[in-house]
């Protein structure tokens, strides 16, 4: 608060954006009965950030590794097309991936006993996805295109499926 008067003091108007998990919005809770005036200068709005929870979000994650992404820097080559070379000559494309990786979440959630609702976490998602181009792309094993199998093993050995086991029996 030190901080934020300061700055008032040279009409300068400080923003702050906190980011967290649940715990944070209990505090925010607390504030509310305990000391307004923090909640009022740092903890006005409360927005949940989701991880993937449809299947058409997943296709607009993939579709930015088949086209929006770049690797190496200014190669003009995506990081699908540098990966996967061969299978990206031949058409294939991660978004065409989207219902078979859906489908395998929902396999590897069922066969753990996972009831809840899907809601993938980016960062499993980001390392499921890095986990697939590092092991099985051009650098390492250079096969033609991933497997529902290689998907299935991103998806355990990111962790995904142990948090969502320990989420599940946490509620």
């Amino acid at each position: 608060m030190d901080i934020f008067y300061e700055l008032d003091s040279y009409g300068i108007t400080l923003t702050t954006i906190l980011v967290g998990q649940k715990e944070l919005s209990h505090k925010r809770n607390i504030y509310l009965t305990t000391d307004k005036q923090i909640i009022g200068r740092f903890m006005i709005q409360e927005n949940k950030f989701y991880g993937l929870r449809e299947k058409e979000e997943l296709a607009y994650l993939l579709t930015s590794y088949d086209l929006i992404s770049e690797y190496p820097v200014n190669s003009g080559w995506s990081y699908t097309r540098y990966f996967f070379p061969i299978g990206y000559e031949q058409g294939y494309r991660l978004e065409n991936e989207t219902d078979e990786i859906w489908q395998s979440f929902q396999l590897v959630r069922s066969e753990a006993g996972i009831k809840r609702s899907a809601e993938i976490p980016m960062h499993y998602m980001i390392a499921i996805i890095n986990y697939v181009l590092k092991k099985y792309g051009a650098n390492e094993e250079n096969v033609e295109w991933p497997t529902t199998s290689m998907w299935r093993e991103a998806m355990i050995k990111s962790g995904y499926v142990n948090a969502e086991v320990i989420q599940s029996s946490s509620e």
